[in-house]
């Protein structure tokens, strides 16, 4: 065997397969070696990120040459993928209790809200409550460079995961809530009327709050309703969803109250709201409030928001609406609501 090539001695009476030779001996073969090595790494030892950004190589390694010099890249991603969370998180926003149903429940409401609000790579956006990132997962090969995407959820642990899971791209930011909650932030220090979101006045094009309204009392509603009109710029969209109490809906519940797709819907009369109704459970108000809608309006004109459209879900039989599909896909979803800072 030669190996005058490489400058190194060898002994005379050892057989080396020409392949062996090939990979370490020649400066092209020990480079294809090397590449090799830094895939297996990358697949079993390095933690990897299928949520492959704007601008960014589509594989582990690239070489390209300038003349007769050659150069190489290696890029080895240091995140780790979006994914699907533990079932502890599922309670906190979504009706979901499996994988796939929180990844197409996601990504349903995710393409539905872009359309309605026709959302822009390179917009700034507030998802509040985002929970374990049902829907932000979605967003995160949508958001461009120039983009900016930010959530705030109550629970600590979801905060954490999110943070983790999203460290891949520096365009999502994550905030702690930090409101007494007695299931997912039991030693919060803030109340509901008296929080204020940590993001600046007038910063975002777009905000989003789903499920969450629809787990609040009025006053406390009312409350989110004024920082989602603080956070927005003039003339920038939010969508709220939320279980819209109109007087088709209180027929219905009056009527033939068996029809609805919620189990059940009866009027809180502890409560000073004239027209607050329970969904689901009236025990516990994380499963539902159904806000009448005239306490809706009388919020959109006091923080200066302006209705712009209304997509019915699926948790009130409304029945000229029995063969549209539910803006969200799900049978027993809320309404969306569209509004704009004017």
């Amino acid at each position: 065997v030669s190996t005058q090539s490489t400058g190194l001695l060898m002994p005379a009476q050892l057989r080396i397969p020409p392949l062996v030779e090939f990979l370490l001996f020649n400066r092209f073969g020990a480079l294809v070696t090397l590449q090799v090595l830094v895939l297996v790494w990358g697949v079993f030892v390095g933690e990897r990120c299928d949520c492959q950004l704007p601008g960014e190589p589509s594989s582990m390694f690239s070489i390209w040459g300038t003349g007769s010099e050659q150069k190489e890249e290696v890029v080895i991603k240091k995140c780790r993928q979006a994914e699907t969370p533990h079932s502890k998180f599922f309670p906190l926003n979504s009706p979901c209790k499996d994988e796939n149903c929180f990844r197409r429940s996601g990504a349903l409401i995710y393409t539905a809200l872009v359309d309605f609000l026709n959302i822009e790579p390179n917009m700034k956006i507030l998802e509040v409550e985002c929970g374990a990132g049902r829907i932000t997962r979605g967003f995160l090969d949508y958001i461009s460079e120039e983009g900016h995407y930010e959530c705030t959820t109550i629970s600590l642990k979801a905060v954490k995961f999110n943070r983790e899971a999203y460290q891949c791209s520096k365009r999502f930011i994550f905030h702690h809530m930090n409101i007494n909650h007695k299931e997912h932030n039991p030693q919060g220090r803030n109340s509901f009327t008296s929080y204020y979101l940590p993001q600046s006045s007038g910063k975002f094009d777009i905000v989003l709050s789903i499920s969450f309204i629809n787990k609040l009392v009025p006053e406390e509603a009312e409350r989110i309703f004024a920082e989602i009109s603080r956070v927005l710029k003039t003339g920038g969209k939010a969508a709220i969803s939320l279980y819209l109490l109109d007087d088709l809906v209180k027929d219905i519940i009056s009527i033939r109250p068996e029809s609805m797709n919620v189990r059940t819907v009866r009027k809180v009369k502890s409560h000073p709201s004239k027209d607050m109704f329970m969904v689901v459970d009236e025990t516990n108000m994380d499963k539902g409030v159904a806000h009448a809608e005239s306490f809706i309006m009388k919020m959109l004109h006091k923080y200066n928001l302006k209705r712009i459209s209304l997509a019915y879900g699926g948790w009130a039989t409304r029945d000229f609406k029995k063969a549209v599909r539910h803006w969200d896909g799900e049978k027993d979803g809320e309404d969306l609501l569209i509004v704009e800072k004017h």
